[in-house]
């Protein structure tokens, strides 16, 4: 697996909880230093670092547990949304999509989005069929994921798409849901999973609640035109972001070709576009629930301009719904069957081939069994003596981009400090590179 520095983080973070030396309510910062991601991850790690004797691939098990539920979800949800076809169709091509299967390989705080992000919108489903506490399971869901992800907060739309909807057509269900002990337990089941945003809130000056719905806000004028306040801002590249965006809908869809990836998508949301108007679905909640999920994340996700991994868990099982939903439409079951085994074969030779883009051009960076050989020499060389570790080079200006070489020290039993010789971290795509410092 890979180990970059963020993921370093939370393992520092998860290990500090483990010896009692701090209980974090908040997670790593975001591209806003003032603002945090939650700490639910930490949570998570740290008892399978403390049952994994510290292991780095203590955090793969806790990643892959999650991507094993998301395979039953994905499949239970579907069913539920639309029909046992399009269910397994989904699981299909979910089971064997690349970056699907490159995000349970990078244990990181976005591993468990995409189960919780299929039972928010299970959740959402329940409150038409009018099935009892849907509504505070909604925003349980909604805490939770925030506390993974501050970007889950777009989420929130799909929720009030729905209740407009309903309040549109006077729906009965809504009745139901609006009553005192459905929004007083709703509010309860928010709140609980919101606690550790809340306690750091109150000595912080609310940057997590408040702070960050104000900056929603600016974020939305922006799209729309509003003068930004900052005129010193890096300024957009569209460029770099659409070869950023192709290379993820690559290694979604088809590994192989990228120019068959994007006929895929943009023909499969074209298709369900028409069969929506033609056969007038748009009418069903079901549809009216998905096109919420898809559509809102897609449109958010373009108008922040922010091409990120951390994003994409959000809507990934919405877009291989979407292919399930447009493949069940094919009658010929030879013709089916030729799709499905292509994509199997196709992306999974492609994948293994690629060695799962460890130390590869537009990779993941040096393996973790590199890096774990560049602290053993470190130790090595230092014998009984203490070390510091700097970093340099690309990425070094960050203040995670060492964690990850730190945590293996301490994995290693042999921890760095702040004394003793000092070594220099710099990496390629393909390397570690350690130089010691000389005094000058």
């Amino acid at each position: 697996m890979t180990f970059v520095g963020d993921q370093g983080w939370f393992y520092m973070s998860a290990y500090r909880l483990i010896t009692g030396t701090e209980f974090p309510l908040v997670g790593i910062a975001s591209s806003h230093p003032w603002l945090h991601q939650g700490a639910f991850w930490t949570y998570l790690l740290a008892p399978a670092l403390y049952l994994g004797q510290l292991h780095p691939l203590s955090g793969f098990i806790v990643s892959l547990f999650f991507g094993v539920l998301s395979l039953f979800a994905i499949f239970f949800v579907t069913r539920r949304l639309f029909d046992t076809r399009v269910a397994l169709l989904s699981l299909i091509l979910y089971s064997f999509s690349p970056l699907v299967i490159l995000g349970v390989r990078m244990p990181y705080h976005t591993s468990p989005i995409p189960f919780f992000t299929l039972l928010y919108i299970l959740s959402l489903h329940m409150i038409v069929k009018k099935e009892r506490y849907a509504f505070p399971l909604s925003l349980a869901c909604l805490a939770i994921l925030y506390n993974f992800e501050i970007a889950t907060a777009l989420l929130v739309v799909p929720l009030g798409g729905l209740l407009a909807f309903g309040l549109i057509k006077k729906e009965v269900w809504l009745k139901q849901l609006l009553t005192f002990r459905s929004i007083f337990v709703g509010l309860i089941a928010f709140t609980v999973p919101m606690t550790p945003f809340l306690i750091y809130d109150l000595s912080h000056g609310f940057p997590q609640t408040f702070k960050f719905l104000a900056w929603v806000g600016y974020r939305f004028l922006l799209v729309f035109g509003f003068p930004p306040v900052n005129d010193k801002a890096t300024p957009f590249l569209i460029g770099p972001y659409l070869q950023s965006e192709i290379l993820h809908l690559q290694r979604l869809i088809f590994l192989p070709s990228q120019f068959l990836a994007i006929v895929i998508f943009f023909g499969a949301l074209v298709f369900f576009l028409y069969i929506l108007i033609a056969k007038k679905l748009y009418r069903e909640y079901p549809y009216i629930l998905f096109s919420l999920w898809l559509f809102t994340s897609l449109l958010s996700y373009v108008a922040m301009k922010t091409s990120s991994d951390a994003y994409l868990p959000i809507f990934l099982s919405a877009i291989i719904i979407l292919f399930g939903l447009c493949l069940s439409h094919i009658s010929s079951k030879f013709t089916l069957a030729l799709i499905l085994g292509t994509f199997i074969v196709a992306n999974s030779y492609s994948l293994i081939g690629s060695e799962y883009f460890m130390n590869k051009k537009d990779g993941y960076g040096p393996s973790l069994e590199m890096r774990e050989s560049a602290v053993r020499s470190v130790i090595l060389s230092t014998k009984e003596s203490r070390y510091t570790i700097t970093g340099s080079g690309e990425g070094s200006q960050f203040a995670s981009f060492t964690t990850n070489y730190s945590f293996l020290g301490i994995w290693l039993n042999r921890p760095p400090s702040n004394e003793g010789k000092k070594f220099l971290f710099s990496e390629t795509y393909d390397k570690v590179i350690v130089r010691e410092e000389l005094d000058q």
